[in-house]
């Protein structure tokens, strides 16, 4: 197989992402960041399959062509781990501006990159997408992945919750 900036791209962002999951994650905090990840994967997932089929980003270079148009690395691994990351590290007790600025830094980040690959690879196309559209579709997704978990951990027996 011949190494293309593409498939480097794609074993960089899982050795990135596997180390950020090895080594990351606060030790009291790997029940809410798995949370946080799979519920991420769920949403990716699912958005990025409704998106290729709708036609607004498009995938030429992927991992399993037969399988799927959607871009496995990304919406199964790399964006969960961007989720999760965003969730362990989230200014929750500071300022309202604090949080804000957070948000606008990680979301201009991954948008920037997103725009990034979309110009400079194969990797995804946007059709009818671009990065103010994913960067709301990633604020939303880190957001809610994010409020779920707190949601989760706040009605665990153990924690007081209401069950």
């Amino acid at each position: 197989m011949r190494v293309t900036t593409e498939r480097l791209i794609l074993v960089v962002s899982w050795l990135l992402c596997l180390g950020v999951l090895a080594f990351g994650i606060p030790a009291g905090k790997r029940r809410e960041a798995m949370i946080v990840f799979f519920f991420s994967q769920i949403i990716t997932w699912t958005l990025s399959l409704v998106f290729v089929q709708l036609g607004m980003i498009s995938n030429p270079v992927r991992e399993f062509e037969k399988a799927t148009r959607a871009n496995f690395t990304f919406n199964f691994l790399l964006y969960p781990t961007v989720s999760m990351m965003f969730s362990m590290y989230y200014p929750s007790k500071s300022s309202k501006l604090k949080q804000f600025l957070y948000q606008l830094a990680i979301i201009g980040v991954v948008s920037l990159s997103m725009q990034y690959v979309e110009v400079y690879t194969e990797l995804m196309e946007f059709n009818h997408f671009n990065w103010f559209i994913g960067g709301l579709v990633l604020l939303f997704g880190v957001n809610a992945s994010r409020k779920y978990a707190q949601w989760y951990f706040n009605h665990l027996p153990d924690k007081g919750g209401s069950k």
